[in-house]
């Protein structure tokens, strides 16, 4: 409800109530977060903290993230290895049609092109190094991703890394 974007909308971090431009790529919300000058890309949830170094972090209310960490979006309850990277999530927002890094909700379905599908809340993700393809619990996985030698589908539930 307070932000504010600029009319070239790469990176646009919009207000939860706001409406996003179909132009626009990499949109976040962010009710009340506040962005320090020196940080680039960096919008948090109104209670957390983040560092000025980091780059490219997205992070819910209760997150937490390490310094060094980069591209790494989290939903409000979840738990991420610090050497996972491109995880994605957000509760409350859309996916476009084009579907590469895909952000997922609890009951969201995803089309079977899409790559890097990444995680609802209440999923955990693996210590390795992850191969961005994480489950969600009611979600459906697409059938165009497959497990690192395997001809089947991830079965429900699975996390694989490599």
């Amino acid at each position: 409800m307070t932000s504010t974007r600029p009319t070239a909308c790469t990176h646009i971090y919009s207000e939860r109530t706001s409406t996003r431009p179909t132009a626009c790529t990499h949109i976040y919300t962010e009710r009340t977060s506040t962005r320090p000058t020196a940080c680039t890309h960096i919008y948090s949830e109104r209670t957390s903290t983040r560092p000025t170094a980091c780059t490219h972090i997205y992070s819910v209310r209760t997150s937490t993230r390490p310094t060094a960490c980069t591209h790494i979006y989290t939903e409000r309850t979840s738990t991420r290895p610090t050497a996972c990277t491109h995880i994605y999530t957000e509760r409350t927002s859309t996916r476009p049609t084009v579907c590469t890094h895909i952000y997922s909700e609890r009951t969201s379905t995803r089309p079977t092109a899409c790559t890097h599908i990444y995680t609802e809340r209440t999923s955990t993700r693996p210590t390795a190094s992850c191969t961005h393809i994480y489950s969600v619990r009611t979600s459906t996985r697409p059938t165009a991703l497959f497990k690192k030698g395997a001809t089947k589908p991830l079965a429900e539930g699975l996390q694989t890394c490599h």
